[in-house]
């Protein structure tokens, strides 16, 4: 009784899920070297904003977007 109890609890349907995977590629960008403190408060956010624009063309440059200038 106890293994017929045992089989009838752990006997299940399978469930199958399908997940996106993603495969990580190598892309060849060279590294932009992070813009230096000036002491300005207005240079350094012009050139923090200019430096993650240019991470955001490379990123999208390898992940095969198009370029918007």
């Amino acid at each position: 009784m106890p293994l017929l109890l045992s089989a009838l609890l752990l006997s299940g349907c399978a469930r199958v899920v399908y997940e996106e995977v993603l495969i990580p590629t190598k892309c060849n960008v060279a590294k932009r070297e992070r813009p230096s403190k000036s002491g300005k408060v207005s240079v350094d956010v012009k050139a923090i904003f200019a430096y993650t624009q240019a991470l955001e063309r490379d990123l999208k440059m390898c992940r095969g977007d198009k370029e918007i200038q």
